[in-house]
């Protein structure tokens, strides 16, 4: 009780601030007493609510002219204080504690430093190479043990047989292994891992994940994957390394279809991007650095304007795809089209841009023409792919559009379905027992009927 007093009242003296008492003759003896002898500790103390140590070294982040105690006189510290987040039956105040530490770490501003607590240049640079060392020195850490943070997350909710809860505190780790996953520079084998268990929440709903949220974990993802599918690195098979890289494409492919953030958006591109950069790379003929460059321009933002769409490079992309390479099986194959083709979906459903919906729609309308041709050929997986993307990407995209509030989205939809079933309907099951709505005679078609309001 005695040493949890005088610990506190340190505490006390250091978040004060006193910007011309220097403490550092001190600092050594405080180690010798008050630190060491409990370090090897600081998990089994700190579970249930943070100690009077942890506390401590929580007080010296709040001070830049504080940071280096934290990591200059025990080069342990800081790791057993990471250590801390996969303690056993860690409780969220503690947790919170230390992603407060961290944050602390990743928020450093040499400019702040300078303005609110009277450093000189140089003194605030200083501190702020010290912050950035001491998360470079521990980013394999943080990344382990986020990693199984995450892992008890979602091993718990399996466990109740329900869906992982997107809690609070899950959604800031996730926001700063989004900024730590900027300082990896080494293969790691938690990238996998962490992606594997990052990248569901990418499918889960906006209520429950924020597109922000996702738009971190996209962040993440931009990261790891050069990594995790490097081939360099023996770890993963060749075979293991293929799935993977589907996987990773499916994902983003998927995204592009539902995220509407515009730096979501941005993010996901240049993960096709860079994907497409490893299948040129390991395949000389890949295809998808066509339909990456396509998807890339389809998502183009004025240079100079926040946000604002880059029209001249869209409709230009749009011309592209739907007047040139559209039925180029050797410039866009099947595969290439799985990306192009939720772009297209995502924008078809623009209500309020009519050049970028009505291009969107005439695309998915292009694609419908060249799956007949598809099935006219004798390219057996070319046939095979493109209508495995009609059915798992097409017809559900009509399927949802239809319940759209607005007229001109479903009417856009209403054409892609009355097309496909007049031109490959004969090939599907889902849409043959349509074909008998399609009728010669306009007065007593469905759907052309179908869009007035009588």
């Amino acid at each position: 009780m005695i040493r949890q007093l005088a610990t506190r009242g340190l505490t006390g003296l250091f978040t004060l601030q006193t910007p011309d008492f220097d403490f550092g003759p001190y600092i050594q003896c405080i180690y010798d007493v008050v630190v060491n002898p409990r370090l090897g500790l600081l998990s089994v103390e700190n579970t249930q609510n943070p100690s009077a140590l942890l506390l401590l070294f929580r007080s010296w982040t709040l001070t830049p002219k504080y940071l280096p105690y934290l990591t200059a006189y025990n080069p342990q510290t800081f790791g057993m204080l990471i250590s801390i987040l996969v303690a056993p039956k860690v409780q969220t105040p503690v947790v919170n504690l230390i992603l407060d530490i961290l944050q602390t770490y990743l928020d450093y501003s040499p400019e702040q430093a300078e303005k609110v607590f009277r450093l000189t240049p140089v003194q605030a640079e200083a501190c702020g190479e010290i912050a950035k060392q001491t998360i470079q020195d521990h980013v394999s850490q943080i990344l382990a043990h986020m990693k199984v943070c995450f892992a008890g997350v979602f091993s718990e909710a399996a466990a109740q047989g329900q869906a992982a809860k997107t809690s609070s505190i899950l959604l800031r780790q996730i926001h700063l292994l989004s900024r730590v996953a900027e300082y990896t520079t080494q293969q790691t084998a938690d990238a996998k891992v962490l992606l594997d268990l990052l990248l569901p929440m990418l499918k889960r709903p906006n209520g429950a994940v924020s597109e922000r949220t996702k738009a971190d974990v996209l962040a993440i993802m931009l990261r790891f994957v050069p990594i995790v599918l490097n081939q360099a690195d023996d770890t993963i098979s060749a075979d293991e390394r293929l799935a993977l890289f589907s996987t990773y494409v499916d994902t983003v492919s998927v995204g592009l279809s539902r995220l509407r953030l515009p730096a979501a958006r941005s993010l996901m591109c240049e993960i096709l991007s860079v994907l497409a950069k490893i299948d040129m790379e390991e395949s000389a003929n890949s295809q998808l650095i066509v339909a990456a460059e396509i998807v890339q321009e389809i998502n183009a933002f004025a240079p100079h304007r926040v946000e604002e769409p880059d029209f001249d490079r869209r409709l230009a992309a749009y011309a592209k795809l739907n007047d040139k390479i559209w039925d180029k099986p050797d410039q866009l194959s099947a595969r290439a089209w799985v990306p192009v083709l939720h772009n297209l979906v995502f924008f078809a459903q623009d209500h309020e841009d009519m050049s970028i919906r009505s291009n969107a729609s005439y695309g998915l309308l292009r694609f419908v023409s060249r799956v007949k041709l598809a099935n006219s050929s004798e390219d057996a997986e070319e046939t095979r792919l493109v209508n495995r993307s009609v059915v798992s990407i097409i017809l559900p995209s009509i399927k949802h559009a239809f319940t759209s509030k607005h007229d001109v989205v479903r009417n856009e939809f209403l054409v892609i379905l009355r097309t496909a079933v007049r031109e490959v309907g004969q090939f599907f099951d889902q849409l043959r027992d349509l074909l008998v709505l399609d009728n010669a005679d306009e007065e007593a078609n469905f759907y052309y009927n179908i869009m007035h309001i009588q």
